[in-house]
């Protein structure tokens, strides 16, 4: 498993008056390709009522952090019991497990 930071690229379901909800139409890999698309003139198509200015549509742009697996056996791993036991007991040291009488 790797986790991959994107950034969303979203517009609002409302296109008359702004007051809907996100939606993502893709992702790119760097901030800064994210702004060249949300400044471009033709992102004008995404923005409420067709007003764009460039520099100001930073919000359209939602960074995420991506887990992506390899396999089925390592999802489940990670999101069994089992797994979660194992990532929070990982986290402590030798003293701390002897002291809550984990070791």
């Amino acid at each position: 498993m790797n986790t991959t930071k994107l950034f969303e690229l979203t517009h609002n379901s409302d296109q008359t008056e702004g007051r809907g909800y996100a939606i993502g139409i893709g992702y790119v890999t760097s901030m800064a390709e994210a702004k060249k698309i949300v400044d471009d003139p033709r992102w004008k198509r995404y923005c409420v009522m067709g007003v764009h200015s460039p520099g100001t549509h930073y919000y359209d742009i939602r960074e995420t952090d991506v887990m992506v697996f390899d396999s089925a056996e390592e999802f489940w791993e990670r999101h069994s019991t089992e797994g979660k036991k194992k990532a929070a007991l990982a986290k402590l040291t030798c003293e701390e497990k002897q002291l809550l009488g984990l070791a």
